[in-house]
């Protein structure tokens, strides 16, 4: 049964600003803020597949004893009231981050918990690195159809890791025995996340096989929108159905 003082910290989680209990320093080493960093030493060897790489180096035996565990945490959430939503905000928090990867450990294993279907992941610029959001990203569960990202997911360093995401065809998040692949159907870029340098190596990957793109505040200009032009005189865009470039340098004249 779960206290008063849980079921207020519930409403403060719900609210974008996660309970002193729910924070990263409070929870096991999976779940621990630089869980990226992590595989090495201490971790135990239930989570050690959570290393950088995001796959699994050992062969993850369910038992009854971990499973009784898992659907143990799993309520504990659910009673939380977690949502996307509120996932969304904990993962834009470094405090609560490693309460979000758990979360979504979970949801592959269709305990009574919410499926969820869309997040918001823009905001994580300067909040969390590289290979912490594609830890997220990689163990997102298949239920999920939009993602929103910022520049965080696209600039710099992570840009390979997000074209590894794209380019992957099995996921490699999910455990033995478990089905479903992550298959996006829309990805909304926050405004200033890509310009015309990523635009020739992100949209072949993400044209094909997205039915909406949402591109609006980002300064494609001349060269970026070339790109899309392309694949769509080349019927590479076939299953897109919905695309604003709304303030991304088109413009009515020759375009």
């Amino acid at each position: 049964m779960v206290s008063n003082s849980a079921l207020k910290g519930s409403r403060s989680v719900q609210s974008g600003n996660p309970p002193q209990y729910l924070q990263s320093r409070n929870l096991p080493h999976c779940c621990a803020k630089d869980m990226p960093e992590r595989g090495k030493g201490e971790a135990p060897p239930k989570w050690r597949h959570l290393n950088n790489s995001g796959a699994d180096p050992e062969s993850h035996t369910h038992t009854k004893e971990t499973d009784e565990e898992d659907e143990a945490v799993s309520l504990f959430l659910q009673r939380l009231g977690l949502d996307s939503g509120t996932l969304s905000q904990l993962v834009k928090d470094k405090d609560s981050f490693g309460l979000a990867v758990l979360a979504t450990l979970l949801y592959p294993k269709r305990l009574p918990f919410g499926c969820p279907r869309v997040f918001d992941l823009s905001g994580t610029d300067g909040v969390l690195s590289p290979k912490q959001l594609f830890l997220f990203l990689d163990f997102l569960p298949a239920t999920v159809e939009e993602i929103k990202i910022d520049s965080a997911a696209v600039k710099g360093a992570a840009r390979p890791l997000f074209v590894r995401f794209l380019k992957r065809p099995q996921s490699s998040r999910l455990a033995e025995g478990e089905s479903g692949v992550l298959q996006l159907n829309s990805i909304t870029f926050a405004e200033n996340s890509l310009g015309p340098e990523e635009a020739p190596v992100l949209f072949p990957l993400l044209v094909p096989s997205l039915g909406k793109l949402g591109l609006n505040g980002n300064p494609l200009n001349t060269e970026g929108l070339e790109v899309l032009a392309a694949l769509v005189r080349e019927e590479k865009a076939a299953s897109l159905r919905e695309l604003d470039l709304t303030n991304t340098g088109l413009c009515a004249e020759g375009q």
